[in-house]
């Protein structure tokens, strides 16, 4: 199992002005072989959050994923599972996800942001994570919305590069982050490898809410849902 691939596969969704961390302590890593959710990030002072932004507020809160990731179309899924706290972040600007967990038998960890640029009217998203802290990845893309123009959620795309002498692994990825209902959210993402230009499924990751998170406004685009 290819760890590079797998953690171009995972966004975070992968995906924001993100910062380069230090790796974890013990007692944290310990904590994600346990698959119980972190705490959330401190909750900063929020002084501006975009109508773009604000649809994302499901997001907040604690949350436990279970993740399958594929190597080509007719490989065997490679399990991984974990925790994430998704917080506002940089006075409200953008939404950042702190992410724990376990793939192929290795403990990560990982920065999921999301912002938007009002200047090219699209989502900004970027990962990442303890297997390779100085690589960023980074994808764009727009809102997803139902027939009644409610944000059901965003799709995000990205060139993938290995430069570990493997070509199979550059290519192009779709990432589809859907809004289930306000405890629940799938993300799936697609790989199109530039060698045979035939998207498959590389990845599903499910997120269950472990903790509540501040109420919802009644105009909230999952109110409905709920």
């Amino acid at each position: 199992m290819s760890i590079r691939k797998a953690f171009c596969s995972l966004a975070v969704i992968s995906l924001t002005a993100i910062f380069i961390t230090p790796a974890a302590p013990r007692g944290r890593q310990q904590g994600a072989r346990s698959n119980t959710a972190q705490q959330a990030p401190a909750t900063q002072q929020v002084t501006q959050v975009s109508p773009q932004l604000q649809v994302l507020s499901t997001m907040i809160g604690n949350w436990n994923f279970n993740m399958s990731v594929w190597e080509s179309p007719d490989s065997p899924p490679e399990p991984a599972s974990g925790s994430a706290s998704f917080n506002w972040a940089l006075g409200g600007t953008s939404l950042q996800g702190q992410y724990s967990g376990q793939i192929s038998s290795k403990t990560f960890n990982g920065l999921y942001t999301f912002a938007y640029d009002q200047t090219k009217q699209q989502y900004v998203v970027t990962w990442q994570h303890s297997f390779s802290p100085a690589t960023q990845e980074t994808y764009t893309g727009q809102a997803m919305t139902d027939s009644a123009g409610n944000v059901t959620g965003l799709t995000y795309n990205a060139q993938c590069g290995c430069d570990c002498g493997d070509a199979s692994q550059n290519g192009s990825i779709n990432t589809v982050l859907t809004f289930v209902n306000n405890n629940s959210f799938v993300e799936q993402q697609y790989f199109t490898p530039d060698s045979t230009g035939t998207q498959f499924k590389a990845a599903e990751a499910t997120y269950t809410r472990v903790q509540s998170a501040p109420a919802q406004s009644s105009n909230s685009p999952l109110a409905a849902r709920r």
